[in-house]
C-alpha cells in the first residue's frame, strides 16, 4: 500500500509542477504583450525581415530582366541566321526554337 501512495503522490507532483510551469509560461507571454521594449523589438524585426524580402525580391526580378534580354537577343540572332537556309517547311519549326522564350 505505501508503494501504491508513492506512485500516486509522485504522479500529483508532476501533474501540479505541469500546471505551475504552464502557469508561469502564460503570465510571462502576458507580461511580454504588454513590454514596449518586446514590441519595439518585434517591429524592428518585423521591418527587417520585409526589407529582405523587398531586396530579394527586386534582385530576381532584375536577373529576370536581364536573362529575358539575352533570351531575346540569342532567339533574334538564332531566327535571323536559320530563317536564311530556308530548310524548313512552313508548318515545322526547330525543337532549339521551341525551347528558347519569346519575347
Amino acid at each position: 500500500m505505501d508503494d501504491e501512495q508513492n506512485k500516486d503522490y509522485k504522479a500529483k507532483a508532476k501533474e501540479k509542477a505541469k500546471q505551475l510551469r504552464k502557469k508561469a509560461y502564460q503570465q510571462a507571454k502576458e507580461r511580454m504583450k504588454s513590454d514596449p521594449r518586446y514590441q519595439a523589438l518585434k517591429e524592428q524585426a518585423k521591418q527587417k525581415r520585409k526589407e529582405a524580402y523587398q531586396k530579394a525580391k527586386l534582385a530576381c526580378k532584375e536577373a529576370d530582366t536581364a536573362q529575358d534580354k539575352d533570351r531575346s537577343h540569342e532567339f533574334k540572332i538564332y531566327k535571323a541566321s536559320e530563317m536564311s537556309d530556308s530548310n524548313f517547311p512552313d508548318n515545322v519549326i526547330p525543337i532549339e526554337w521551341a525551347k528558347l522564350k519569346r519575347p
